[in-house]
């Protein structure tokens, strides 16, 4: 396997988006798996490294990357210094780096062309990151396959949080950050590029019509995802696979730093469960 890290791809904006690429040693063209994290995520965190290893030990390249708006300098390992760029992101921009990243894959100089199977290019997410992967990949031409991890059924909803009634009074709330300690700036752009884009940015109406393998994987023990909403992604079409992990909450098992060498168990259950979808 070789891996190569802190690449720089054209954002489009100030801040770059930087990718890791695990790509197996295996010989011919090999599948691809191109890793969304979700909100206040980024692309070091926990055990996302060994994922991108297992897939590389499996014939793949795994992809993951720093969203350009995710809070993080191109310096920024697991620390949020850029909280200005956290403050304005918004969906149209998740979806433009999306479109970035993919269009990238087929043209740079880190990948050579005749690694790629175009066949089976899989954009992977988790939580948000699982639901922008609902409808982006669900758009785009070169993604053939999608899975989502704990993703929510629609954006309307987070906005029902207690926290975004203060958008009444200021154009800015802060999303208070367990892990750093740090209120995070969520300004009101993000609420009006919903509303401005709103059916296009509908997962139901992304994936209702969508002839793409999908795959949603949810834990049962989800505190910040019900797997209700699992449930409801996979009424929208019923081709649609649902893997419900018994037990799992919502990073199956994980944590930040995770300094162990293994996946933790339910990861490994989600794991094995979306390698023998995307083998398919």
């Amino acid at each position: 396997m070789e891996l190569i890290q802190n690449v720089e791809i054209d954002s489009g904006s100030e801040n770059p988006i930087r990718a890791d690429i695990y790509i197996s040693n295996l010989p011919g063209p090999k599948p691809v798996v191109i890793f969304n994290h979700g909100f206040k995520g980024f692309k070091d965190w926990g055990y996302w490294h060994l994922l991108g290893k297992k897939f590389a030990e499996q014939g793949s390249i795994f992809i993951k990357f720093n969203q350009s708006h995710n809070g993080m300098s191109v310096k920024d390992i697991d620390q949020f210094s850029r909280l200005d760029l956290f403050a304005v992101n918004t969906y149209s921009r998740e979806k433009q780096d999306l479109k970035a990243v993919t269009d990238w894959l087929f043209n740079n100089s880190f990948i050579p062309y005749s690694y790629i199977n175009q066949q089976r290019i899989a954009l992977l997410g988790h939580s948000r990151g699982g639901t922008m992967a609902l409808h982006f990949g669900s758009q785009n031409p070169k993604i053939t396959h999608i899975v989502s991890w704990a993703a929510y059924h629609n954006y309307e909803n987070r906005f029902m949080q207690p926290q975004y009634d203060m958008w009444d009074d200021k154009q800015t709330v802060y999303i208070p950050n367990g892990r750093t300690g740090v209120d995070m700036p969520q300004h009101i752009s993000i609420y009006h590029d919903y509303r401005n884009h709103k059916d296009e940015l509908s997962i139901k109406n992304s994936v209702s019509t969508s002839r793409k393998p999908i795959l949603i994987v949810h834990g049962t023990e989800d505190a910040v995802v019900q797997f209700q909403e699992a449930i409801d992604i996979k009424s929208y079409n019923p081709e649609i696979e649902l893997y419900l992990v018994p037990n799992a909450d919502h990073v199956f098992g994980g944590k930040h730093p995770w300094n162990e060498t293994q996946l933790p168990e339910y990861a490994q259950f989600a794991f094995d469960k979306t390698l023998a979808f995307l083998k398919k």
